[in-house]
């Protein structure tokens, strides 16, 4: 799989997971190290997804703490 398509994947995953109420609010994300392993994709590719839905106001990072479900 190109690794533009598992972004878009990862992006698409993470959003309807977010919005079907499957991540709860609060939910911690899995690390980047992880969803890049997950997922075969770069770390940098996975922050872009990240920021994305950070951007949507669906997730808030927090440095040192993780990334979290915003209520």
């Amino acid at each position: 799989m190109s690794e533009l398509r598992a972004f878009y994947k990862l992006e698409k995953e993470l959003r309807l997971r977010i919005l079907s109420g499957f991540l709860p609010d609060y939910h911690r994300i899995h690390p980047e190290n992880v969803l890049a392993a997950r997922y075969g994709i770069s770390r940098s590719s996975v922050r872009k997804a990240l920021a994305n839905l950070e951007a949507e106001g669906l997730l808030c990072r927090r440095r040192g703490s993780g990334t979290f479900v915003v209520p």
